[in-house]
């Protein structure tokens, strides 16, 4: 499966047209996983920490019918994308462009991360026959805050910097024996995200940690998103994911200015029906279903730049 025009690197010229099917993409369930602003400038906030160059990350792909993004990451090469302008939007054009990435040189024994809406049956049929392998299938859930909200914390919550190195190892121990996400993370990941200015908070029985809640906030996006939260399984039942839950709402109520909205956002596994009905009680509601692909280029293949 070809496309008529192989893959080219995006220039300046190109920013409108990726401008045009970012904001598609964001706009439109069908075209993919979609962004905060919607925009190229949204997308370049998004992404500044991990391409300093965003114009460089993307390819457009068949002349000027769709556009497709390549950042990198400590666990693989993520994709945005392919999205299309709507007459090019086909299964076709899209294993076409999936095939082109992966025959990209510099991708050569890497592995590539592509996430979809499953609303997007063409990139979910064209990921498949391209040779990607579905490794995750999860569920985006939201809920609003609104400045000024207080919810009730009973137990002894803090937040933590990066000078409380007895606390950072215990949040580790306890997500590495109780968390399945963490297990391709450590207690340095946990460092790295307090030196980015990322809070953290730790739920304390008797001066231990119990549980902990990370989290993540955009205050000129005006979201966040909770990255994990685990208490330790003795401890489970008592309160405590609430406690840590209020606390991290509290303190994102407090960054808003009166008659703000901001929005707290989560992802978890479809098939993990417990987070799934904590969260729905706790006022989430669900935002999309999304299925994540990857794929292994160890494999011989073409020379392409």
């Amino acid at each position: 499966m070809q496309l008529e025009t192989p893959l080219r690197k995006a220039t300046t010229e190109d920013i409108g047209l990726i401008t045009e099917l970012v904001n598609l993409s964001n706009n439109t369930g069908a075209y993919g996983r979609g962004y905060p602003q919607g925009d190229f400038a949204g997308l370049e906030h998004e992404f500044e920490e991990i391409d300093k160059n965003l114009l460089d990350s993307f390819y457009i792909v068949g002349g000027s019918i769709g556009i497709i993004g390549i950042f990198n990451s400590p666990w693989g090469c993520y994709l945005i994308g392919p999205v299309f302008k709507p007459e090019h939007h086909t299964v076709e054009n899209a294993t076409a462009a999936l095939e082109e990435v992966i025959a990209l040189k510099k991708l050569r024994g890497k592995d590539i991360l592509l996430d979809s809406v499953e609303e997007n049956q063409i990139i979910m049929q064209a990921a498949n026959q391209a040779g990607f392998s579905n490794t995750y299938r999860g569920v985006s859930m939201a809920y609003p805050i609104t400045a000024g909200e207080i919810r009730p914390v009973h137990s002894e919550v803090a937040e933590i910097n990066l000078s409380d190195k007895n606390f950072i190892a215990e949040i580790d121990k306890i997500f590495a024996a109780d968390l399945k996400p963490w297990r391709r993370h450590d207690a340095s990941d946990l460092v790295e995200h307090l030196a980015d200015g990322n809070p953290i908070c730790v739920a304390l029985l008797n001066g231990q940690v119990v549980g902990a809640l990370v989290w993540s906030w955009d205050q000129e996006l005006e979201e966040g998103e909770i990255e994990y939260l685990c208490v330790a399984n003795k401890y489970q039942g008592n309160g405590f994911a609430k406690d840590l839950m209020n606390f991290a709402t509290n303190w994102v109520a407090a960054k808003l200015n009166q008659g703000e909205t901001a929005t707290w956002y989560l992802d978890t596994e479809r098939t993990n029906t417990q987070a799934i009905g904590y969260y729905e009680h706790y006022g989430f509601k669900v935002h999309y279903y999304r299925s994540a692909f990857n794929i292994e280029t160890t494999r011989s293949v073409t020379e392409t730049t």
